[in-house]
């Protein structure tokens, strides 16, 4: 996996409240989501509660990102040795407060989308 979870930090204070994610190789960031889902003691347990689509956005190895549960503005902070990319799910109230809930990251490479009215073009999938 080039993009792990390694921390939900602050859990039930929406203004603090966030997942931290590192890549562990180059890559698209936009073909990852991140879910909540159930969990138990040992494990995610199945029943998605919801997830977030990551952003279109070129990351390297060693690169953070980090989403806060509240709304925000996207931006990427310079370090020395990599960049933090900060996203926003633009929830009002925190997610993370309990631990019946797990995150996890996933790669999102092929689909087909379907939308009530279609769309007005094809959309391009590019793989990683």
């Amino acid at each position: 996996m080039k993009v792990i979870v390694t921390n939900i930090k602050e859990p039930g204070v929406l203004e603090k409240e966030r997942v931290v994610m590192r890549v562990e190789e180059d890559c698209e960031l936009g073909r990852y989501i991140l879910i909540r889902a159930r969990a138990n003691s040992k494990n995610l347990v199945g029943g998605v509660i919801d997830g977030y689509w990551l952003p279109n956005s070129k990351v390297k190895t060693g690169d953070l990102v980090v989403l806060y549960t509240k709304v925000g503005k996207s931006k990427t902070k310079d370090t020395a040795e990599n960049k933090t990319h900060f996203v926003y799910w633009g929830k009002d109230e925190a997610i993370w407060g309990s631990p019946q809930f797990g995150a996890a990251v996933g790669l999102f490479t092929d689909w087909k989308s379907y939308r009530i009215g279609g769309f007005d073009s094809e959309m391009d999938v590019e793989s990683d």
